[in-house]
């Protein structure tokens, strides 16, 4: 099994173990933990090193989380990756469980690629015309690709909106082949 089907089954059971103890706060100290432990240049290869035992990285688990004051439940969820041998999928999980944190608080987020970096006031107009669209809050994160040549991409799960300057001139491009 793959390491992304692996990381969604174990946020699926963090957030949701969190959401039936009305703690989902606590998942922000997990974010912080897998941004630390990956950031780190000793931490990050360690837990991704198959040839250091579960128990080692239990015990280290266990003692940055009593360092760094984590909540109980996520001591106990670092202990179980870490003596099943996930450590090693820390990134992949920061960001499963981020998704699902943002699927309970009906949160979308929209990757958006312009070929400038858009203004406050295009990315505030996008976000209001995005939330009427999708019906929840949503988070924008802005990509820069000069090769859009204009207009913008937003994509949203697997659902691209392409209105760029680049994805109108393909499309007018098929038009004209299909023509002859």
């Amino acid at each position: 099994m793959s390491a992304s089907r692996v990381a969604i089954r174990y946020a699926r059971a963090l957030v949701e173990l969190l959401n039936e103890k009305n703690a989902l706060g606590e998942v922000q100290a997990f974010l912080d933990f897998c941004d630390m432990a990956i950031a780190d240049p000793q931490l990050g290869p360690l837990f991704a090193n198959v040839t250091v035992s579960a128990g080692d990285k239990a015990g280290v688990a266990a003692g940055l989380a009593k360092n760094l004051a984590l909540p109980e439940t996520i001591a106990r969820f670092l202990h179980t990756l870490a003596v099943n041998g996930r450590m090693g999928i820390l990134p992949e999980l920061k960001e499963a469980v981020a998704q699902r944190l943002d699927d309970c608080n009906n949160i979308r987020s929209v990757k958006l690629t312009c070929a400038v970096a858009p203004s406050d006031t295009e990315v505030a107009a996008l976000k209001k015309a995005m939330r009427g669209l999708l019906g929840g809050d949503v988070r924008i994160e802005t990509l820069e690709d000069p090769s859009v040549l204009g207009g913008a991409i937003a994509q949203v799960g697997s659902i691209v909106y392409d209105g760029s300057v680049k994805g109108r001139l393909n499309r007018l491009r098929q038009e004209l082949v299909k023509e002859n």
